[in-house]
């Protein structure tokens, strides 16, 4: 049986798991919802958490060099408190090996081949719900993205409800 020094165990207790910020991106239609429910746990695809429910995040705050770029370009961008959410809920990285079939891919979530760069990091729940928008710490929304600009109301809607949830809302020119 070893010793658990007791400075290690202090350091342990009073420093906590270290993530940083998340990023889910979400089109700028989803986002009132989001501000409505929090965001939603998906049941999982991956071998080893098949039951469990997870939400798609990554450390890379524009996820360039990704085949979704164009997608995450138009999105809003989700920042979320990775430190406060990792003291409930798992964070777990993904191996691109283990989901979706992804061709030409293999490595740790660090991979960079055929113009990849995998960084994420799924936070599991045992039951499906929502992650409370109190981990949200701000929504950015991408100034070139035509669906703000299109529909004046929804922009209007997500202010009002972040607003009301306290959530600071930023017009970005790039991820």
């Amino acid at each position: 049986m070893s010793m658990i020094k007791l400075t290690d165990l202090l350091k342990e207790i009073t420093e906590g798991k270290q993530v940083g910020d998340l990023y889910h991106f979400a089109p700028l239609g989803h986002i009132s919802n989001i501000l409505d429910n929090g965001l939603q746990f998906q049941k999982d695809n991956i071998d080893d958490h098949l039951k469990e429910y997870s939400i798609s995040t990554t450390r890379s705050s524009d996820f360039s060099g990704n085949d979704i770029y164009n997608f995450t370009r138009r999105a809003s961008r989700i920042v979320l408190d990775g430190n406060k959410i990792s003291q409930k809920y798992k964070i777990a990285p993904v191996n691109p090996d283990n989901i979706w079939n992804l061709k030409g891919i293999k490595g740790d979530r660090y991979t960079k081949s055929k113009g990849h760069n995998l960084f994420e990091e799924r936070i599991y729940s045992d039951t499906p719900g929502y992650l409370s928008t109190d981990y949200i710490l701000r929504i950015d929304i991408n100034d070139k993205t035509e669906d703000w600009k299109d529909n004046k109301y929804l922009y209007q809607e997500i202010l009002d409800k972040a607003n009301i949830n306290k959530i600071p809302i930023n017009m970005v020119k790039n991820y």
